[in-house]
């Protein structure tokens, strides 16, 4: 009775169990492999690297496969977060801010303060340019993400373009943040 007990638990474990294919292919040495990511109640319990055949690779080849799926994760990571949690609310004040801008002209404010608010339009202006330029990158990325999926592999063409994009949004980000903390503490 506790043999069986100890089976039916195992299949059920078992069963908790899910097998999660990435939707492409990495190529190691003009092979195709495709890696198998195992999860358990939300938790990784392991990966295993696969040929087109679903015969398992050596222990080399997975190896360079896992690493190219860590260096996609890595370009995609800050790109995929930042288009989730703040793409719309910058996108959004960029617009609101655009949009205040053509209504402002600067001959209006009094000569005491005309200097500052020429400075402050400058910097609002900057600010818009570069959330427009970051929201055309990320959309760039977004869509060569999608087209890595519906082709199901990664080409070196797409390492070269995510590697560029990834560098474009951090330096534009960055420069993002730093012109306004400059701003801030010149005012």
């Amino acid at each position: 009775m506790i043999e069986k007990t100890r089976q039916t638990d195992k299949s059920m474990r078992h069963r908790l169990e899910l097998e999660k294919r990435m939707p492409y292919c990495f190529a190691v040495n003009k092979d195709i492999f495709t890696l198998i990511k195992y999860e358990k109640l939300g938790k990784t319990t392991g990966y295993v690297v696969v040929d087109a055949n679903d015969t398992v690779c050596n222990r080399e080849v997975a190896v360079a496969v896992y690493q190219q799926a860590l260096h996609l994760h890595r370009l995609t990571e800050y790109a995929l977060v930042r288009h989730h949690s703040l793409h719309s609310h910058d996108s959004q004040m960029a617009e609101r801010i655009e949009a205040e801008l053509a209504l402002i002209q600067p001959e209006e404010f009094s000569y005491s303060i005309r200097d500052e608010a020429v400075a402050t339009l400058a910097c609002l202006q900057i600010f818009v340019t570069n959330q427009r330029a970051l929201d055309v990158h990320l959309k760039d990325m977004l869509l060569i993400l999608d087209k890595i999926k519906e082709q199901q592999q990664i080409t070196s063409s797409d390492w070269s373009y995510l590697t560029e994009k990834t560098l474009a949004i951090g330096n534009l980000a960055y420069e993002q943040i730093q012109y306004l903390k400059k701003y801030k503490r010149t005012n």
